[in-house]
């Protein structure tokens, strides 16, 4: 029970009190369905699972996920919206990259943006906007694509900064699926900008990263 989980609890009750015109939805998406039978089989697990405490963290977090889709459905109800709210994001972890930059001399980097903001968490923070801010270059070009390509560009610094293994895995993972699901009609586009997000990436591959993934190994 943090400021996070109040906000949203916050959020969830403003939304039943004043419902969007089309209504509250939740279980009219199958995928949903699906969610909440596997948040049941989790709770259920805590029953016979070896370790309680670590697994209720785990219950904890996929309650905590479920409420962020309810609020984000219904919330988020239109195509302009949802634009407005990944460009704040990206805006917003941009300037926490930068702010980052500015105070990290050496090694990882930890503690930026708040309290238990550890470098893999902020790592997180980035990855994911960093895929969905990609998106918005998909459309059609603005003079305003350039700020998102120089913000974008930011946050990948800021991710590589901070080493996440997880982070950066999670992102090139979620790059090789979107190849296979990419938006209708601009196949081409798709293409371009991924082939130069690797580059980038390639680019921002420091020898320190490198070593980092060279532990996986030899830890296994």
């Amino acid at each position: 029970i943090r400021w996070s989980l109040i906000a949203a609890i916050i959020t969830v009750g403003v939304v039943l009190f004043k419902q969007p015109e089309r209504g509250v939805r939740f279980w009219t998406f199958h995928e949903n369905k699906l969610l909440a039978v596997m948040a049941l089989y989790v709770c259920l697990q805590q029953f016979w699972v070896k370790y309680g405490v670590l697994h209720m963290d785990y219950v904890i977090l996929f309650v905590k996920f479920l409420i962020l889709i309810f609020i984000i459905q219904n919330v988020i109800v239109s195509a302009k919206e949802l634009r407005g709210v990944i460009w704040i994001n990206v805006l917003g972890c941009a300037y926490l990259s930068y702010y980052g930059m500015s105070q990290t001399s050496g090694g990882r980097m930890e503690g930026v943006g708040g309290n238990g903001m550890d470098a893999n968490l902020i790592g997180m923070h980035f990855a994911a906007i960093v895929f969905m801010g990609g998106y918005l270059l998909m459309e059609r070009f603005r003079y305003t694509h350039i700020i998102l390509a120089g913000a974008l560009g930011v946050i990948m610094m800021g991710l590589f900064m901070t080493e996440s293994r997880g982070a950066i895995i999670a992102l090139a993972a979620a790059g090789l699926l979107a190849a296979v699901f990419h938006p209708q009609g601009g196949k081409g586009k798709f293409v371009s900008l991924g082939l130069m997000g690797v580059v980038a990436a390639a680019m921002l591959m420091g020898p320190q990263i490198i070593e980092r993934f060279e532990g996986m190994q030899r830890d296994n």
